[in-house]
Formats: structure tokens, C-alpha cells, sequence
């Protein structure tokens, strides 16, 4: 999928009193992107306010599969108009498969909106990615060194899963059943110049942010996503977009697994610029498959 693809796909069709239908990724084997509705989502919310409000949080919660093959329709609900924010429930149903075609809401998000002020900014220390000094776009590709050694028949489908530019800085070692664990830093940027919609950006921050979160729960059992018996599912995901940046320029996704159990997983993660400015964090929950056997070596 191209950078015009997924523009197209973010265009929203308005259907009147705060209702949109939207359209998916249709190459995809398996269901709706999460980072899709994420990005939607934001978009649907932004498009029901007058003003200057910029979506600063974004609480959602996956509730079932959807089918790419057809149309998904998009709900606003205002919830509220204040001088300084904007609140949005943004709901999206789909029809099932049933004879019947139900109208089914597979996924629902809270939005909300911040009318920009002045203020005073900091970052901790500890949280920001040490200045290496290498030209992200010299990194290995993360998802070259997420494949190696997987043994899912379609490896061309997951390369080319988004447009978006995805790097590993410092990869571990790709050695099948190795775990991957603390944090890991992935650099991503579309290469291609977008428009100067702050919004948009926004909206692309929260569809980069599904790429990658949700493999470390698997990757810190020492497996791949991409490995056929191994699966991770959103259920729910925050987001929270703390100053202005491009999604056309590099930010470093620090992510990491904060823990695993009772069939989940929790990962959580930070993007800054180059510069070391936070721009956004997250954390995802996911349902979490792994094969039984003896756990994997660390590395």
C-alpha cells in the first residue's frame, strides 16, 4: 500500500448529523488495521469541531473483527463543548455476515480535544532516547529482522503492510526463539511529504503507533507475530499526544512489554523527535497466543 492508498483510506465521506462511512486497507488477509480505526477515529472527532482544538488523548477499545471487504460506518457523539476542550465518542459499525446483514459496532473510542496554550516544557531525562548520532534511514528495516527466521508462508504481505519507514536501532539478535526484552528503540517516518495538517499528523502518530507495540508482548517470549503459532490481538488501546510534530520526519518509538499473563499482554511506548522533544505515549493490551514448550532464552 502506497501513501496515496492511505490517504485515500483516511478520507472520510460525511453522511450528515456527525455520521461518516470509511474504507479499508482491502489487501490485507486479515481484519480491519487497528491503527486504521485509531486514525479514523481521530479524524471523525476533529471533524466535528469549530475551532483551534487539537486531539490531545484517545481511549478506544477493539470489540470485534472487521471485514475490509466492506464499507465501515462512523459516529460521533459530541459530548461536550467547553472554552478549552472537546470531548467525542467516535463508534464504528459494520454489517456481518449474517443473511440478515446486522449492523454490528465493532469499535468505539473516546477523543478528546485541547485548545492549545501556552506552557512550560519538560521531559524526564531518563525517558528520552540517547543521541547516537546515526542517520535513521542507514538502520536495518525493523521488519526484515521481524521476519528472520519466521516461517509464515506470506512474509511479501507483512513487508509491505503500510508505507510508513520502520527502523531498528541496536536489533537484537534475529536467532528464532530469542527474547527480546527491555526497551527497544524503532525510528519511523512516511517518506513522502504530507500535508500541513496538524491533525493529520496526529492521526498518522496513532495509526504508527499499531504497527509495532503489540509484537513485544510476543517478542519478549522470544516469537515473532508472523510466526504461525504465535498471535496477538488489540483489545484496547491510549494514546495520549503531548506537542505538535511531523509524521513525515523521523521519531524514535521507544517501546517495551511491561508484562504478560492470563492470555495478555501489556506493552506501552514513546515517540520523540530527533531532537529529544516527546510527542506522544501509549500503552496497548493485547490478547496474547503462544505455543507451550520451555520458555525461550533471553537476550
Amino acid at each position: 500500500m502506497d501513501l496515496a492508498t492511505l490517504l485515500d483510506i483516511l478520507t472520510l465521506e460525511p453522511l450528515g448529523a456527525d455520521r461518516f462511512v470509511a474504507r479499508s486497507q482491502t489487501d490485507r488477509l486479515r481484519n480491519v488495521f487497528g491503527g486504521q480505526f485509531l486514525a479514523q477515529a481521530i479524524l471523525a472527532a476533529a471533524a466535528t469541531c469549530d475551532g483551534v482544538a487539537v486531539p490531545h488523548s484517545l481511549h478506544a477499545t477493539f470489540l470485534r473483527g472487521a471485514s475490509t471487504q466492506r464499507p465501515l460506518r462512523v459516529d460521533v457523539e459530541r459530548v461536550r463543548d467547553g472554552r478549552a476542550f472537546a470531548h467525542r465518542s467516535v463508534t464504528v459499525h459494520q454489517t456481518d455476515d449474517s443473511p440478515s446483514r446486522t449492523m454490528r459496532e465493532v469499535f468505539r473510542a473516546m477523543v478528546s480535544l485541547h485548545v492549545p496554550t501556552a506552557g512550560h516544557p519538560w521531559d524526564d531525562p531518563a525517558d528520552v532516547p540517547t543521541a547516537s548520532g546515526v542517520d535513521p534511514a542507514t538502520l536495518p528495516s525493523y521488519v526484515d529482522w521481524a521476519e528472520a527466521g519466521t516461517d509464515h508462508p506470506e512474509h511479501d504481505f507483512y513487508s509491505n503492510r503500510s508505507p510508513v519507514d520502520q527502523r531498528y536501532e541496536d536489533a537484537p539478535p534475529s536467532t528464532p526463539g530469542t527474547r527480546v526484552q527491555g526497551r527497544q528503540k524503532v525510528w519511523m517516518r512516511l517518506p513522502e511529504a504530507l500535508p500541513d495538517d496538524p491533525t493529520l499528523h496526529t492521526a498518522f502518530f496513532a495509526w504508527m503507533s499499531d504497527l509495532t507495540l503489540a509484537d513485544f508482548t510476543s517478542l519478549a517470549h522470544g516469537r515473532r507475530w508472523t510466526d504461525s503459532d504465535t498471535n496477538t490481538v488489540s483489545l484496547d488501546h491510549a494514546m495520549w499526544f503531548h506537542a505538535p510534530a511531523r509524521a513525515d520526519e523521523w521519531v524514535c518509538f521507544t517501546q517495551r512489554c511491561s508484562t504478560t499473563g492470563a492470555g495478555r499482554g501489556l506493552s506501552q511506548g514513546e515517540m520523540h523527535t530527533r531532537s529529544g522533544r516527546r510527542v506522544a505515549s501509549c500503552s496497548q493490551e493485547v490478547l496474547l497466543t503462544l505455543p507451550d514448550g520451555p520458555p525461550a532464552a533471553s537476550s
